[in-house]
C-alpha cells in the first residue's frame, strides 16, 4: 500500500522538495534563529484567533493525512474499506481497528497539537497556560455529579425537541444532510461500543470519552475562552 501510495505521488514530492532547495544550511541556521517562541505576545486578539485557526486547519488535514497513511500501512485497509463499514452490516475487523486509529490521531491533530504550538508561539509553558496543572477537587467532583444527575431530565427534553424540529422547504438539503451526519455519528459511536473484553472497553471509554473531553477543554477553556476573553477587555476599554 505505502509503495503504491509513493509511486503515484512521486511527481508531488519531488516538486515538494524543490521548493525547498532555495533554503540552503545558511538559510536554515537564520531561521533557526527567528524568535519565533513569543511573537503573538503582544498582538491584538483577533489576530491571535486567525493565527490559531490557521494551525487548527493545517493540524488537522495534516494528522487526518498521518491517520488514513498509518491505518494503510498498520491494518492493510484503505479509505475505502472504513468507509464501507458505515453502509454494510458486516464486520470488519481491519476497518474498524483503522477507524479507532485514524479517531485518535485526528483527536490529538484537532485538539492538542493545535493548542500547545499556539502556547508555545505566546511564550507560554503549555502545561500552565492550558491549566494542565490542575488538581483534583472531591467536592466538585460529587456536585458535577450531582449536577449531570439532575439536569438529566432537561437534556432528555433538549435531546427530544431537537429531533422534533423541522427547517423550512427551502432548507430540506440541509436538513437531510444533518440528519445523515447525526445517523453516521451514531452508527461509528455504536461500533466503538462494541466490546469483547477489557481492553476493548477501556479503548472504547477512552476514544469516546476521555479524549474528546479533555480535548475539548484544552480547545475551548485553554484557548478560545481566553482569547474571548482578551478581546473583551480590549472591546471595553474603548467603551
Amino acid at each position: 500500500m505505502l509503495s503504491i501510495f509513493l509511486r503515484n505521488n512521486t511527481q508531488f514530492f519531488c516538486y515538494f522538495f524543490l521548493t525547498l532547495q532555495p533554503f540552503s544550511n545558511v538559510n536554515l541556521q537564520k531561521f533557526s534563529k527567528m524568535n519565533l517562541f513569543g511573537s503573538l505576545a503582544d498582538k491584538h486578539p483577533f489576530f491571535k484567533f486567525i493565527i490559531f485557526g490557521l494551525l487548527l486547519l493545517t493540524s488537522s488535514v495534516l494528522f487526518s493525512f498521518i491517520a488514513v497513511l498509518l491505518s494503510s500501512m498498520i491494518f492493510g485497509v484503505d479509505i475505502l474499506s472504513i468507509s464501507n463499514i458505515l453502509s454494510s452490516s458486516s464486520n470488519n475487523p481491519g476497518a474498524l481497528n483503522a477507524m479507532k486509529l485514524i479517531q485518535v490521531i485526528n483527536a490529538v491533530g484537532i485538539f492538542f497539537v493545535p493548542a500547545i504550538l499556539y502556547s508555545l508561539i505566546l511564550g507560554q509553558n503549555p502545561k500552565n497556560f492550558l491549566m494542565l496543572n490542575f488538581k483534583f477537587n472531591t467536592i466538585l467532583i460529587i456536585l458535577t455529579a450531582a449536577l449531570v444527575w439532575i439536569s438529566s431530565p432537561f437534556i432528555e427534553w433538549v435531546l427530544t425537541f431537537n429531533q422534533s424540529v423541522t427547517l423550512p422547504d427551502w432548507l430540506s438539503s440541509f436538513e437531510q444532510w444533518m440528519k445523515d451526519k447525526e445517523e453516521q455519528a451514531k452508527k461509528i459511536t455504536m461500533l466503538f461500543l462494541q466490546m469483547n473484553s477489557v481492553i476493548d472497553f477501556l479503548l472504547a471509554l477512552i476514544i469516546v470519552a476521555v479524549i474528546p473531553a479533555i480535548g475539548e477543554e484544552i480547545l475551548f477553556r485553554g484557548i478560545l475562552l481566553k482569547v474571548f476573553h482578551e478581546w473583551s477587555k480590549i472591546s471595553e476599554s474603548f467603551l
